[in-house]
């Protein structure tokens, strides 16, 4: 069966879960897309460490093609095969099954952390800093920075969520702050949004263990996914 007439399956697994926030993007860095290509072979097969490039991956690409599809970079049919096999191949988070499966074209993730996405990836996604005429950085910090506050929550999910739309709101006040600022406060706002970055990736990684645990579809995609702020 051609690849292009497949129709993915429904299931739980990550690239399915996080798949909203995902196709947001039209390209997605390749070791990037390995990694959760992985992690969801993971979570589909909990008893297998190590995958086959040349059958696992194909197969589970081939079988959400519909998803895979609308990113640029799979317009060709045969391509993307070659490019997630060097990105694997180049990559300090998979390590070969050579050795251990005596068996070559094997490889496990080292790294089974949720990725980031990167804005030095991409192509088109344009300047992240917003510029602004405001002539006051401290004034334009204390109207828009949010402050700590107390989050009314009926669950522990809605904690992270709202932990993390925060987090996002603070990352890009400071970020209209960044091109009006010198050098000094320069460094204070990278430092400020490296912090909210880690909060993000904290509670998110927590929102997804939660849904594995409750086996639940009801999962937060978007607070999955951070770009990376790069300067």
């Amino acid at each position: 069966m051609s690849e292009l007439s497949c129709t993915p399956r429904t299931c739980n697994c990550v690239f399915c879960r996080m798949k909203e926030t995902l196709l947001q993007n039209k390209y997605i860095p390749w070791i990037t897309l390995a990694r959760l290509v992985f992690l969801s072979l993971s979570s589909l097969n909990t008893n297998k460490r190590y995958f086959s490039v040349k059958t696992d991956i194909p197969e589970y690409i081939h079988s959400h093609w519909d998803l895979f599809k609308r990113l640029n970079q799979f317009n060709s049919s045969t391509r993307w095969k070659k490019s997630i096999l060097d990105a694997i191949n180049h990559s300090r988070f998979f390590e070969s099954g050579k050795i251990e499966l005596h068996s070559p074209g094997f490889w496990k993730l080292k790294d089974n952390t949720i990725p980031l996405l990167d804005s030095s990836e991409y192509s088109d996604q344009g300047e992240y800093v917003a510029k602004t005429n405001s002539p006051s950085v401290d004034s334009f910090y204390s109207q828009n920075v949010l402050k700590p506050e107390c989050i009314e929550c009926n669950s522990l999910e809605d904690y992270y969520t709202s932990s993390v739309t925060s987090a996002k709101q603070n990352i890009h006040s400071l970020l209209s702050l960044y091109t009006i600022s010198d050098e000094t406060r320069r460094k204070m706002i990278k430092e400020e949004i490296s912090e909210s970055e880690k909060s993000i990736l904290r509670a998110s990684q927590h929102l997804y263990k939660i849904s594995l645990e409750d086996n639940s579809d009801n999962y937060n995609a978007s607070a999955c996914l951070l770009i990376r702020t790069v300067f």
